[in-house]
């Protein structure tokens, strides 16, 4: 019911951080599988509870440059004893040129990605990226796969990342930076990346971008074992 995501540039024109609803706005449509709730306090009516997303507006995103809204945690979030992490994406369906959605049919260039990210600071945190595609659109985050990268033997690039294809899926990147840790996630952040390629030149990129159902899955009920022991010694 309140939004307690924020501009990481609070005095930015570029990006602007709002909520697009079901009962507000007629073009919003929900994430596949995603349903509006029944109102329990009233059994008698079928009345339904509201749907929304977070809205991400951007308006002349230069090449090169990122924008991202960001919420912090009060309370740092442990996500050890799950296997994987989900949200849904939407970009706009206008893939015309200077939209955040526009790519080449031809050779499947795209202009934009969007990013997820998480971790205990901006030196130390995890990140999946994937192309800006028009509809709604499923980021899967695999834990067992991205922490594994913190100890395979890669080269990092100019700002101390690893990143990483990720097996199976064309323009899709596993993020490193630092040393962050699933026990302890202070801060989570999406955005929009403004893809600099000079084979594809798309300008300054607008358009909206939608973010729904941000959840972990796969919680670990693994039957365990445990042992418990006493004994005594006696000296002459």
């Amino acid at each position: 019911v309140g939004n307690q995501w924020q501009k990481l540039i609070v005095e930015d024109s570029v990006l602007a951080v709002s909520v697009v609803s079901y009962e507000e706005n007629q073009r919003y449509t929900s994430p596949p599988g995603v349903f509006r709730e029944r109102d329990r306090t009233r059994p008698d009516e079928e009345i339904y509870n509201n749907e929304q997303s977070l809205s991400l507006i951007y308006t002349a995103l230069p090449e090169g440059e990122s924008r991202e809204a960001v919420k912090y945690l009060f309370r740092p979030l442990d996500v050890f004893s799950y296997t994987e992490m989900k949200l849904f994406v939407h970009g706009e369906l206008d893939k015309s040129e200077g939209k955040l959605s526009y790519n080449n049919p031809i050779t499947g260039q795209y202009s934009s990605e969007a990013f997820f990210r998480f971790g205990t600071d901006t030196a130390n945190y995890y990140e999946y990226r994937q192309p800006v595609d028009s509809g709604w659109n499923s980021i899967s985050i695999n834990f067992s796969e991205i922490t594994a990268i913190k100890q395979a033997a890669v080269a990092k690039d100019t700002t101390g990342r690893i990143i990483i294809p990720v097996p199976g899926l064309t323009g899709h990147f596993y993020v490193v930076k630092g040393n962050p840790t699933l026990t302890s996630i202070k801060f989570l952040s999406v955005g929009v990346f403004n893809i600099d390629d000079p084979t594809f030149n798309s300008g300054p990129l607008s358009g909206e971008v939608w973010i729904n159902e941000l959840r972990v899955v796969g919680a670990d009920d693994t039957p365990g074992m445990a042992f418990t022991f006493n004994t005594s010694l006696k000296f002459a």
